[in-house]
């Protein structure tokens, strides 16, 4: 099931599901991804933050080096700015690899700026 939804960025960063998304959770509590992007919002001016991996109970940080997986350009008018997907592959054969949501985080510069995030969840 796909979900796109847009973040107004705050004074810290956010973790994607946060907000209310549509109720598809494993049993054992993961929320798992097939496919992730992320995206500066058209008149958003800050440098955009993607942390992914973040272990589960703590929040992302940008200024840990481990967490950040990618800064984002700013928009420039009248387009967005940059972006960063991430897509759930098979390796080796092995049962399909997932993204878990719970450890993603987004954040942005200046407040008050708009982050789109969508994503796959997997059903």
């Amino acid at each position: 099931m796909r979900v796109n939804k847009q973040i107004t960025v705050g004074a810290a960063p956010i973790n994607i599901i946060s907000e209310s998304i549509a109720p598809c959770i494993a049993q054992d509590g993961r929320k798992p991804l097939s496919r992730l992007f992320v995206q500066m919002a058209a008149g958003s001016t800050g440098i955009g933050y993607v942390l992914t991996g973040v272990p589960l109970g703590v929040a992302g940080d940008i200024t840990n080096p481990y967490h950040v997986t990618a800064q984002l350009s700013p928009a420039v008018d009248p387009g967005p700015g940059s972006s960063y997907t991430d897509t759930a592959s098979q390796s080796n054969g092995s049962a399909g690899v997932e993204i878990d949501a719970r450890g993603i985080w987004v954040h942005s510069s200046v407040a008050g700026d708009k982050i789109i995030v969508s994503f796959d969840q997997k059903v």
